[in-house]
């Protein structure tokens, strides 16, 4: 799978995979990048080749509604 740290929030209103943001956005995001920081692979963003090979995080963190959208 996926070595990524995802921040919220995991759903928006239009139930797509776009980019939503939660009212403490940015202390997610310095929470998010400090964990991915201690662990140089993830901080890489690479993909897990063979399962997805095109997907990449940069820095090792991604919005969670971004990269997919899980309701509720």
């Amino acid at each position: 799978g996926s070595l990524v740290v995802n921040y919220p929030f995991d759903d928006d209103e239009q139930g797509i995979a776009i980019y939503s943001k939660s009212p403490d956005d940015a202390v997610f995001q310095k929470l998010a990048l400090a964990y991915s920081k201690e662990n140089a692979k993830m901080y890489q963003g690479s993909p897990c080749k063979d399962m997805y090979p095109t997907e990449y995080f940069p820095h090792g963190i991604t919005n969670g509604a971004q990269w997919y959208n899980v309701p509720g």
